[in-house]
């Protein structure tokens, strides 16, 4: 550790005095409770996935809850061209530490991805890894680029798409 802090919780109901010591990427205070540093802005933007070419994916996160928005290409369709998608869709996860937990189950995909920043500042790649049920990371299954805009296959964001 770095170096302690106090912090007076006592507004919210909780202790005067709760004293932490703080390191380069957590907090971890004298009851075993560890805040880890987050950081949503390597997550949030536009990004191409090769699963999907063409299909909006955006990410954005708010407090520590992460919002997907898409849409797939339509049924039979091989990518989203010619701004045509499927209906859009919204799945929520979560951040903890330097990565973000999805579960794409409600549409079919995996319960319980995580996503890893190849950034800690934005405008890198997501790469996406299952989490067992242990606990333990799997293979790399997937990963997201970010968007470049006209010639990659992914829409024009001006375009309304």
């Amino acid at each position: 550790m770095e170096g302690l802090i106090s912090l007076d919780f006592s507004a919210q109901k909780g202790p005067k005095e709760l004293v932490a010591g703080f390191g380069r990427n957590s907090l971890k205070f004298e009851n075993g409770m560890e805040w880890m540093i987050t950081s949503p802005r390597a997550f949030e933007g536009e990004y191409s996935d090769p699963n999907h070419p063409g299909c909006p994916r955006n990410l954005k996160v708010e407090g520590g809850r992460v919002i997907f928005t898409g849409a797939d290409q339509t049924e039979g369709a091989t990518e989203c061209g010619e701004g045509t998608t499927g209906p859009s869709f919204e799945i929520t996860g979560y951040l903890i530490g330097k990565d973000i937990h999805m579960d794409f189950s409600p549409k079919g995909g995996p319960k319980n991805l995580v996503g890893q920043s190849t950034s800690e500042v934005g405008g890198g790649s997501i790469v996406w890894v299952p989490q067992n049920e242990d606990g333990t990371l799997g293979d790399v299954v997937g990963e997201w680029s970010p968007f470049q805009g006209k010639g990659d296959g992914a829409p024009d964001p001006n375009s309304g798409v």
